[in-house]
């Protein structure tokens, strides 16, 4: 198990945090897989609290659970976790986009612009951490758009399992620049106000993300 250097610019406990987490989502560390606090810390060479702390702080988004030894467990997801979302997120960030025609600005394609500028810089780094929160930017931020409270509740939810379910699938390295591109194009459509095929990108993209966590 190969995991990255420490960073000395942050704690121990956020440097374990991110080195475990990128872990992760690469698939160096794999769902099902037991995470021993000992073990991670020769790795890195830093005791235990620290670990500790980094692991209870995974545990709390839901990366990671306490299996019966009290032992830090990878988070598993199944087939029908990711059909369930899915169709939940194809209607709703559909609609988050219809909700957009004769009412979106300039400056706010502006920010998805900058959104996706910024994922490419992620993805040409290899940040993986990055990368994930500018996906998860980039959908919140379309629901923010539509000024739909209840719609912006639920997409933060279900984009908040998502993250989850990609960091966990292991194939979000492979596919993000795919992503991105798709995320250009919903934009283009957007600019050109052609939003019926604004949403078939949307849908088209949501659908394509799930087939890329089952990859």
């Amino acid at each position: 198990m190969e995991l990255n250097v420490i960073n000395k610019r942050l704690t121990l406990s956020e440097q374990a945090y991110y080195i475990i987490k990128d872990a992760i989502i690469s698939s160096v560390l794999k769902p099902g897989e037991v995470l021993i606090t000992e073990k991670l810390g020769e790795k890195l060479n830093i005791s235990r609290t620290p670990i500790k702390s980094a692991l209870t702080r995974l545990q709390y988004e839901k990366i990671l659970f306490l299996n019966a030894s009290n032992n830090f467990v990878v988070m598993d997801i199944t087939e029908l976790d990711i059909e369930d979302i899915t169709q939940v997120r194809k209607k709703v960030e559909v609609l988050a986009v219809e909700l957009l025609e004769n009412k979106i600005t300039e400056d706010q394609i502006q920010i998805l612009k900058d959104i996706i500028e910024k994922y490419n810089i992620a993805i040409e780094n290899a940040r993986f951490s990055e990368m994930l929160e500018c996906e998860y930017e980039f959908h919140n931020t379309i629901a923010e758009f539509s000024e739909n409270k209840f719609l912006i509740d639920t997409v933060r939810n279900a984009n908040n399992i998502v993250k989850i379910y990609l960091m966990l699938s292991g194939t979000y390295e492979r596919y993000s620049s795919n992503a991105n591109v798709e995320h250009q194009e919903i934009v283009d459509y957007i600019i050109n106000k052609n939003f019926s095929k604004a949403k078939e990108a949307m849908a088209n993209h949501i659908g394509n993300l799930s087939n890329r966590i089952l990859a």
